[in-house]
């Protein structure tokens, strides 16, 4: 699964995933992407990170 499908995933089942001092924040995930999340951290961050222009 590609990192921006996660995002997707985790939204549309009602969690949250955000940036906060440049560390990586979730919310109400659901457990089944918890090893996504974990596998493809580096890319998530890239890539909320180029979504927010930091």
């Amino acid at each position: 699964m590609m990192p921006a499908q996660i995002i997707v995933e985790i939204v549309e089942e009602g969690g949250e995933i955000r940036l906060e001092d440049g560390r990586l924040k979730v919310k109400a995930i659901p457990a089944r992407l918890v090893p996504l999340i974990r596998e493809h951290k580096a890319a998530l961050l890239a890539l909320l990170k180029a979504e927010t222009g930091n």
